[in-house]
């Protein structure tokens, strides 16, 4: 009787596991992509940078692209303190650092 009751126990939590392994699978996926994206902000940025862009709906959308860079960074941080063993998680966060320290104060208004 105890072994069945084991058996049951065991089964489910096998399943709560592997759902929690493909939800942080899930998670370092999307911090991927998170990162690349940062990528790309900040290569436009540096672009407008050296362009010196004088377009006030261009540095209204800079500034939305910085302000969305910081979420980002914010979401990074989150999830390090959710999971500080995850060196992606880490290797992400310093990408948004990276992407956020390119923005010029005077191109995007601040």
């Amino acid at each position: 009787m105890a072994e069945a009751f084991l058996k049951v126990m065991i089964d489910k939590l096998s399943s709560l596991i592997q759902e929690e392994i493909r939800l942080i699978m899930g998670v370092n996926s999307e911090m991927k992509k998170l990162s690349s994206i940062l990528t790309t902000v900040e290569a436009v940025l540096e672009d407008a940078e050296d362009k010196q862009i004088e377009s006030k709906p261009i540095r209204d959308w800079l500034r939305k692209l910085n302000c969305l860079a910081y979420e980002i960074d914010d979401i990074f941080d989150e999830c390090e303190v959710m999971y500080p063993d995850s060196t992606t998680l880490r290797a992400n966060s310093v990408a948004t650092a990276s992407a956020k320290s390119c923005i010029d104060t005077r191109l995007v208004g601040g």
